[in-house]
């Protein structure tokens, strides 16, 4: 269930998990530009053994719906968010005066649990997407 395990902040996570492995962001008074996401990492070889040490640490990271640890975003009056590609969170504050937006010639939309919502202020908890169109 959205929020799971009456974790602070949400998350939506199955089976609740602490909050410490959640990425928890607070933006005050920023610009950011880019994606905030959850994402799937795979490492450059699927079974790394002792001699191929060294590969531990490569890993292609794909966007997607978080599975084991949340992505808690909150923006406050004075941020705004420019988001240029797909972005998986599993909560949303955006409070009064806060700002998301896609880039120019471009447009953002939201679904939470997929149920299309508008971007305005307000929280929101579960498996949300923000997606980019145009340009």
């Amino acid at each position: 269930a959205p929020g799971g395990g009456g974790m602070p902040g949400g998350g939506g996570m199955p089976g609740g998990g602490a909050l410490g492995k959640n990425m928890i962001l607070n933006l005050q008074n920023a610009d950011i530009t880019g994606v905030i996401t959850a994402s799937r990492a795979r490492h450059a070889k699927s079974s790394i053994g002792a001699e191929d040490y060294k590969l531990l640490g490569e890993v292609t990271n794909t966007p997607g719906a978080a599975v084991n640890n949340g992505v808690i975003l909150s923006l406050d009056g004075g941020s705004t968010w420019t988001v240029t590609g797909t972005s998986y969170l599993t909560c949303l504050t955006i409070e009064n005066g806060a700002v998301v937006k896609a880039p120019k010639g471009s447009s953002v939309t939201m679904t939470v649990d997929g149920v299309s919502r508008p971007i305005k202020s307000g929280m929101y908890k579960g498996n949300i997407v923000l997606t980019v169109t145009g340009a």
